[in-house]
């Protein structure tokens, strides 16, 4: 009895980390996009400049129309739904933490590509004059979640359960 309460305290755990990235991400973007009227820094390296995103990854096939976007969507849902069952497979907490930041930033984009043909991007990461690239919070939990998830599959720490 005590350790299927534990089980569902773990699985709440990751439902409140899902949710939290997902409403912060989409919040974020809704804000940004009704508030934002110009460029403003915030930090030295980091400004908010919006754009509107209609590729993945650095606005890569940005130019896909019809076929192909409905193509890419259902290899975007695919690894979506890849990914969340690979977290209710998972045994390890830090595999599941980490594919639950990588499934909830990806499902914030892909809710954004269905519903308005394109991602809402604001943080503008840059140097002096050199544009590194523009991203919003889901890529930032993505990459977090993937930054851990190779750290896990490429550490020799024991399971941590």
């Amino acid at each position: 009895m005590a350790m299927a309460k534990i089980e569902a305290s773990f699985k709440l755990k990751y439902i409140y980390l899902f949710s939290f990235v997902l409403f912060f991400d989409l919040g974020s973007k809704y804000f940004v996009s009704n508030n934002l009227n110009d460029s403003m820094t915030l930090l030295p390296i980091l400004d908010l400049l919006l754009v509107k995103n209609t590729g993945i990854a650095l606005s890569f096939l940005s130019d896909l129309e019809g076929i192909g976007k409905i193509i890419l969507s259902l290899f975007i849902a695919a690894a979506l739904v890849f990914i969340f069952f690979e977290i209710k497979k998972s045994q390890n907490h830090l595999q599941k933490f980490s594919l639950t930041l990588i499934l909830a930033g990806g499902v914030g984009n892909y809710i954004e590509r269905l519903f308005f043909g394109a991602v809402t991007d604001f943080l503008h990461l840059r140097v002096g004059d050199f544009s590194f690239f523009i991203f919003n919070f889901a890529d930032l939990f993505i990459t977090l979640g993937a930054i851990l998830f190779a750290y896990k599959m490429f550490s020799k720490q024991k399971k941590y359960e």
